[in-house]
């Protein structure tokens, strides 16, 4: 099976090599065309780049199916990105990694027997009890008497020695 080229791609001029030379640039853009990739459609022109037809690959820092999406900085919890390697928190979350929840009362609801809560910001809150309750979370009986189990907890009269 044999092939032949066209004349003028080779064809040198006797006394002019421009001829020769815009044959031949012709020639390698020609090669370069069928040489490089097509990349898979919808690949992100900046993001993306294969090294075979119909793939997209992803420039570090971007990541999907087409590298239009940004890569989160390591360790982000509840955070989102703009641009690679961010960390913008959601509404709610705080510090480096938006792993800190700013509405801990709200999400937790940490105090007990109607104590009142107060988010102290980075994920801290303190509770604030009513008369009879103390604790951190106003779990114990101001009076001593811990009930578990669901028990009823009373204080019984004991006589001190007579």
């Amino acid at each position: 099976m044999s092939h032949t080229c066209p004349q003028s791609i080779y064809k040198k001029e006797s006394s002019d090599n421009h001829s020769f030379l815009s044959s031949t640039s012709s020639l390698i853009n020609a090669m370069i065309y069928f040489i490089t990739a097509v990349c898979l459609s919808g690949c992100h022109d900046t993001h993306g780049f294969c090294n075979s037809p119909n793939e997209c690959r992803c420039h570090t820092g971007w990541e999907g199916d087409y590298c239009s999406e940004c890569t989160r900085y390591p360790g982000c919890k509840h955070g989102r990105c703009s641009k690679p390697f961010e960390c913008e928190c959601e509404e709610g979350w705080g510090g480096l990694f938006c792993n800190q929840d700013l509405n801990y009362c709200t999400n937790h609801k940490p105090c007990k027997n109607g104590g009142t809560c107060f988010n102290t910001g980075q994920g801290s809150y303190t509770c604030s009890c009513p008369t009879g309750f103390v604790g951190d979370d106003c779990q114990s009986r101001a009076d001593g008497c811990t009930c578990v189990n669901g028990g009823t907890c009373r204080v019984s009269d004991m006589i001190v020695g007579l």
